[in-house]
């Protein structure tokens, strides 16, 4: 009967453990997202006091004027590149054109998290990504996790002289 005492103390252990994450269990909402896709509470929204997304970290100084326009597109593209490392095996047909590559750094993708802030100024009033121009940047997808960047330049014409285009080989 010596050893009786240590066990009803691991069975009493046991028993707590068990009363404490059923009734944690209860006090969680029922999930609506997507089976895979983690569905944000509102207490892991973005709140004024946290830190802004990482993508914003890329795009430091975007359309300044000590910097070139080009610079603009290779920053805009390491932030792409970064977000696009924790989504390997995405298909980047669903994100191929500017609005929905612009939504998918906002938040709108696997994970629900921004990757830029939605207040950017990288992003125009409708939403979507511009130049230093305030011209919608032209998104040209080559291949999967391959996006070629285009500024209209200065004219604000697409595919003229003056545009600056950073492609997929181009160094970020």
């Amino acid at each position: 009967m010596k050893n009786a005492k240590p066990i009803l103390l691991f069975a009493a252990l046991i028993a707590t453990l068990l009363v404490f994450f059923i009734s944690k269990r209860e006090e969680t909402p029922p999930t609506t997202a997507p089976p895979g896709i983690p569905e944000r509470s509102p207490d892991q929204a973005q709140d004024p006091a946290s830190p802004a997304p990482i993508g914003d970290q890329f795009l430091d100084a975007y359309a300044d004027p000590n910097t070139t326009p080009l610079e603009d597109l290779r920053k805009i593209g390491r932030a792409i590149d970064s977000l696009l490392l924790l989504f390997k095996n995405l298909d980047t047909r669903h994100i191929a054109t500017n609005g929905r590559l612009s939504a998918f750094l906002k938040g709108e993708n696997p994970e629900n998290t921004p990757h830029i802030s939605p207040d950017h100024p990288l992003f125009g009033p409708t939403g979507e990504l511009l130049d230093r121009w305030k011209q919608p940047i032209i998104v040209h997808p080559i291949g999967t996790g391959l996006i070629e960047l285009r500024s209209a330049g200065p004219d604000r014409i697409p595919h003229t002289e003056d545009d600056f285009v950073l492609e997929p080989g181009d160094p970020r």
